[in-house]
């Protein structure tokens, strides 16, 4: 028996996720650990791809069903997760006269706009 399922990417899920839940992990990093077994589950729900499609490599998805439930574990586990958080934005100076790649320059100041 073939069902149809919605599903989305990993990354996809990873926005989804952080709009649902904001920031308590980066999500897209989350995801892939817990596919490698690096990772403990966060709540009740183990969250894992449903099926993978294949493009040019095995890419997985993710059941929309699976994700909704997650969120809803999460969220009465942890009740700092809640959807609306905006993303932080900060303010940094950068020196564009430094050749260096930015991996060797010093790190900077951050500033956080309210």
């Amino acid at each position: 028996m073939v069902i149809q399922v919605k599903a989305m990417t990993a990354p996809e899920a990873a926005i989804y996720l952080r709009q649902q839940l904001g920031p308590l992990v980066s999500w897209e990093t989350y995801l892939a650990d817990l596919r490698r077994g690096r990772a403990q589950p966060m709540c009740d729900f183990d969250l894992q791809p449903c099926i993978a499609v294949r493009d040019r490599c095995r890419r997985p998805l993710y059941a929309i069903r699976d994700l909704a439930e997650f969120v809803l574990s999460v969220r009465r586990r942890n009740p700092a997760a809640r959807a609306g958080i905006r993303p932080q934005v900060c303010t940094v100076d950068i020196d564009i006269d430094d050749p260096r790649h930015w991996t060797m320059r010093p790190p900077a100041l951050l500033t956080v706009a309210a």
